[in-house]
């Protein structure tokens, strides 16, 4: 997963904003070829700027992806949060399909926002965990909101979390990774499972 950086150039380049230019072709290559065909070499001449210049903004191809990790999760909290709903049943439904369409529909991206040697060897800043704390935390409040319209029996809102977000990642995985039966309606199931869920916290 490393590369090794090239030595520097001197000399400016002139591309406006480099760093995002970066993250959209390296999102572009993710999604298309996987991380495999990412290389800070290829991005670089791929935009049309030195390797050097490239580097300036990321260090290594690790330090890349934690970028697009940081930009995937953003990516995925928008797919949570299409239209507004009141009732915190609704709500939390669509936060699960909203989830599990994100997966679905960006598999590559997605099994790059967990992959656990990635947090080890490019997140010395915090960058991943704090880009990953916003979905989370979405989904404590919205268990805090259905315990206070006494939509769910009083219990930890953070456990709850947990437990909602180990269904929708354990169908998540299992979709991307091609492990359930081709032809399977994996939207219906998961509804299913989710609303068993909702009625054992009522």
């Amino acid at each position: 997963m490393t590369e090794k950086r090239p030595e520097r150039t001197r000399g400016p380049y002139h591309h406006g904003n480099l760093k995002a230019e970066l993250l959209r072709v390296g999102m572009r290559v993710l999604e298309k070829e996987g991380e495999e065909a990412l290389s800070m070499r290829r991005l670089a001449t791929e935009i049309g700027v030195s390797p050097a210049a490239a580097y300036r903004h990321f260090e290594s191809k690790n330090h890349l992806l934690a970028g697009l990790v940081e930009r995937g999760f953003q990516l995925l909290i928008r797919s949570t949060l299409r239209g507004a709903e009141a009732d915190v049943i609704a709500a939390m439904r669509r936060y699960g399909t909203g989830y599990l369409r994100f997966a679905i529909r960006h598999p590559r991206l997605y099994r790059l926002l967990f992959q656990e040697p990635l947090y080890a060897l490019s997140d010395s800043d915090g960058l991943i965990v704090r880009s990953a704390e916003p979905a989370f935390t979405l989904l404590v409040e919205m268990c805090q909101a259905g315990i206070e319209q006494k939509a769910f029996r009083p219990q930890s809102p953070i456990s709850m979390a947990h437990a909602a977000w180990a269904l929708v990642h354990g169908f998540a995985h299992l979709k991307t990774e091609s492990c359930l039966p081709p032809g399977l309606d994996t939207q219906s199931d998961f509804l299913v499972a989710h609303e068993a869920l909702l009625k054992g916290w009522s």
